[in-house]
């Protein structure tokens, strides 16, 4: 008779087999109905709650805190794949052990176990919604005790918002616009004429003023008659065509939208005004039209945008065009949290909440509508729209949309609109509640920032700067065309704003004690993760001079956790130093020494090419002749690389390279930086060097042999 294995001397499938053996089959089904039973049953929860608060409270947070030690466990084995799980599991809040349960069933093989713990997060997350829904107006008392949330949703629900095409469908009136707008002649050509007029006129008015009031006062009376801008006149007189009533009833249209905030039904309206001049019709602005669309659909604003100049419309189609492949490029991903959000992590009461609007706007256009609804009933709102905080949009002139999906082209390819509204939410939610953490706190300090509109606007600009949205300082007015020409310009201006001292110095007391605040623990948090991830066998890269600096390194993968503000210190250190550092052979290069050297220009120009928007990086790929390899140019693979979205290029880099890490993959997908390269990527760049030691060595034996002939 064999003798038994001892229990530490099994493997780990004899281990599940002997479990297996010492317990009765169950049934699919039954492991479904448990599991899903489990998650979703509050009463064990409840129970523990009420008769045990502190204990469960730290239950919790046990909980939370054993899926790091898991993650760390797992880097110290060399099993990555696990210890990114577990760590993006212990990144989130409540449902983390949850899904980390799920994991262990799978890897089990108990599928019908995970599908039913899967099945009831589900049921979790959209229980509130559906009970939203159901909830009458006479239980609004009751559903405040339920969820405070739901009230929130109660204020405006999508559902109660008219689509605009309803309204159109029974308003003759607007039809009637349409109708007028389009038999209208441009008068684009008589403009010059119009203003002759208007100016004789105004003089004509500040000459009558001047004959009966004289001197300092009497300026002061000339110039009245003077002020105001010239209207501006695109098309034929359409006033004449309809009533006052008619008039007035579609003002109070935009002023009755349920569409449409305060501060929107006033640019709305300001639009509308444009098309009923006293001389003629002008086109409104687009974000003005934009609003307009909201309240009366799109057939109208497309019949208006036809009367616009060939230039304005060139102008348009070249940037939707132009912006096309970065929007693609920037989809089918969540990475606003660890990209332009990454500031803002540590401050969790305002970071983690805004990941459920994320999700359930990628899914969902009306979801994203309430979200916008939510932000604009806040007590706040006014005060943001005044301060200038950056609440962008989805329908709305380029210029305020993220700067990634400035196309209303890509919007129509599937999927791309959903990443930019997931996007767009999450940044917007995260900018209203950090915006409005901020202003409680300076109202406890007593500094009343709804008084000081200086301190608001350097709230506003810091919550703005946190998050991707820097000011651009002279260039904002060029800022479409900006964005046509390079990747993410306000990201790289408020990278560069954050590492600037002069940022800090300038700033009140109140923003820079803040400001620091967030990038102190934002880096000490970096450190954090780097620290765990070098006890765990990983390889830090610690030379700022290197393209590795501050980067996790796991075979050819790199991984960083920097949000971009790595790329500028690595560039000063260079500049500043005088020498690079090869991120793959570790050699140390001086700038401006040897044959065809490498200069600090050639960094700088590095730089500004690795910030280049799609289309000019085709150009100047194009006119380098070569990639970045080295090798000759596939004019039909540069042009697919830019029409792929970079998480999914990057996850599958690194399948090919080390499929054991991809599960670092979800990194990528939430924002986290990940390169995969060894020395085949750059071996131009290698090959480089190698010839530069040849000549080195050639020189060196000329020298040594002509001193010897000197002798």
């Amino acid at each position: 008779m064999p003798e038994a294995k001892r229990l530490e001397d099994m493997s780990l499938a004899e281990l599940r087999a002997l479990v297996a053996r010492g317990k009765p089959e169950i049934s699919p089904v039954k492991r479904f109905g448990s599991s899903f039973w489990e998650t979703i049953d509050p009463a064990p929860f409840v129970k523990s709650l009420v008769t045990d608060f502190p204990g469960t409270v730290k239950g919790i947070a046990d909980a939370q805190g054993a899926l790091l030690d898991r993650s760390l466990s797992a880097f110290k084995s060399g099993d990555y794949g696990n210890a990114m799980g577990h760590f993006v599991n212990y990144m989130i809040p409540f449902y983390g052990p949850i899904l980390d349960k799920a994991g262990d069933q799978l890897s089990e093989e108990d599928y019908a176990g995970a599908l039913g713990t899967m099945a009831g997060i589900t049921a979790q997350l959209i229980a509130p919604k559906i009970m939203a829904n159901r909830i009458s107006p006479k239980s609004a008392v009751s559903a405040r005790l339920i969820s405070p949330k739901q009230t929130a949703v109660k204020v405006m629900p999508p559902e109660k918002v008219m689509p605009p095409e309803t309204a159109i469908a029974d308003n003759p009136l607007v039809k009637q616009l349409i109708g007028e707008i389009k038999k209208a002649e441009i008068v684009r050509k008589v403009q010059e004429t119009r203003y002759t007029q208007e100016r004789a006129k105004r003089m004509a008015k500040s000459l009558q003023v001047g004959d009966r009031v004289s001197g300092e006062k009497g300026y002061y009376k000339e110039l009245k008659p003077l002020a105001g801008e010239l209207e501006k006149v695109e098309f034929e007189n359409i006033r004449s065509k309809f009533s006052q009533e008619n008039i007035d009833n579609l003002f109070n249209q935009i002023k009755s939208s349920p569409n449409l905030d305060f501060w929107q039904k006033i640019s709305a309206r300001r639009g509308l005004a444009k098309l009923f001049g006293e001389f003629g019709g002008a086109v409104p602005q687009m974000g003005e039209l934009s609003l307009l669309e909201r309240v009366f659909g799109k057939e109208l604003i497309g019949v208006i945008k036809d009367k616009r100049s060939s230039w304005e419309k060139i102008k348009e189609q070249g940037g939707n065009v132009a912006n096309v492949p970065r929007a693609v490029m920037s989809s089918f991903d969540f990475s606003a949290p660890f990209r332009q959000g990454l500031l803002f992590a540590t401050r969790p009461k305002q970071f983690f909440p805004a990941f459920k609007p994320m999700f359930k706007a990628f899914g969902s256009e009306k979801a994203f509508r309430a979200i916008e609804q939510d932000i604009a009933n806040r007590p706040t709102y006014g005060l943001m729209r005044e301060a200038k905080l950056a609440l962008t949009e989805m329908d709305s002139e380029l210029g305020l949309r993220e700067e990634r999906f400035q196309s209303r082209l890509a919007d129509k390819i599937p999927g791309v609109r959903a990443s930019g509204r997931a996007y767009t939410a999450f940044l917007n939610k995260l900018r209203a509640d950090v915006f409005d953490d901020l202003i409680r706190k300076a109202e406890k300090e007593g500094l009343e920032p709804t008084k000081n509109m200086d301190l608001t606007k350097q709230i506003a600009n810091f919550v703005n700067v946190g998050t991707g949205r820097g000011h651009l300082g002279a260039l904002e007015g060029g800022a479409v065309f900006l964005n046509a020409t390079l990747f993410s310009p306000r990201l790289m201006a408020s990278r560069l704003t954050v590492l600037n001292p002069a940022y800090y110095i300038k700033a009140a007391p109140f923003v820079r004690k803040q400001a620091l605040y967030s990038l102190f623990t934002t880096a000490g948090a970096g450190l954090t993760v780097l620290q765990l991830a070098k006890m765990a066998g990983g390889e830090i890269g610690a030379d700022p001079r290197s393209a590795d600096f501050g980067k996790v390194k796991i075979g050819d993968t790199r991984l960083d956790f920097w949000g971009g503000h790595q790329q500028y210190v690595r560039m000063a250190a260079q500049l500043i130093s005088g020498k690079y550092i090869s991120s793959v052979t570790g050699r140390e290069i001086t700038l401006g020494e040897g044959y065809k050297p490498l200069t600090r220009r050639d960094i700088l120009y590095r730089m500004i090419e690795s910030k280049e928007a799609p289309v000019l990086s085709l150009v100047t790929t194009l006119l380098g002749g070569k990639d970045i390899k080295g090798d000759p140019i596939s004019i039909p693979k540069e042009i697919a690389d830019r029409f792929i979205p970079m998480a999914i290029s990057d996850i599958y880099e690194l399948a090919k390279n080390d499929p054991d890490l991809l599960p670092a993959g979800i990194g990528a997908i939430f924002g986290v930086g990940l390169q995969t390269y060894g020395e085949d990527k750059q071996k131009g760049f290698i090959a480089l060097l190698k010839q530069l030691e040849k000549r080195k060595k050639k020189v060196k034996s000329l020298r040594e042999i002509l001193g010897q002939k000197g002798q």
